[in-house]
């Protein structure tokens, strides 16, 4: 296999990983109650520190989210807005890739570029409160 070949399908294959991860994520946001202890997996920072950290209510925030209801989002995680669209952009971006590199043979170097650097740039401002590195104080 060529080497432009076997990475056009590394790209293919990572954009499919990704969306599958991203649309569990909305599912599962999507299936369970917003309420306090409705959700099967538990925060470990409460559990284990008894204190919350930075992404305590992140779940139920998008679970919100996934219900229209904006204003308890935020209540839930002054972060989960921000957070839930990188993973709804995301998962566009990753669906018109896919569209892109399978019905286009002129699948342009460029739109993986801008792809690649878009994503990293979204990631880090949208977790920019939850990365340590980036609160240096």
């Amino acid at each position: 296999m060529e080497k432009k070949q076997r990475y056009d399908q590394s790209y293919v294959i990572l954009n499919i990983v990704f969306a599958v991860i991203i649309v569990v994520i909305l599912v599962y946001s999507a299936m369970f109650t917003p309420k306090s202890g409705g959700h099967p997996i538990k925060s470990a920072c409460m559990e284990y520190t008894g204190k919350p950290c930075k992404s305590t209510g992140l779940t139920r925030s998008f679970a919100y989210i996934m219900r229209g209801n904006f204003e308890e989002a935020r209540k839930m995680n002054k972060n989960g807005i921000g957070v839930f669209l990188f993973f709804a952009i995301t998962l566009v971006l990753r669906v018109l890739s896919m569209y892109l590199s399978v019905y286009h043979n002129q699948y342009e170097k460029k739109w993986k570029r801008f792809d690649i650097s878009f994503t990293i740039i979204f990631f880090l401002y949208s977790f920019r409160n939850f990365l340590d590195f980036w609160n240096l104080n």
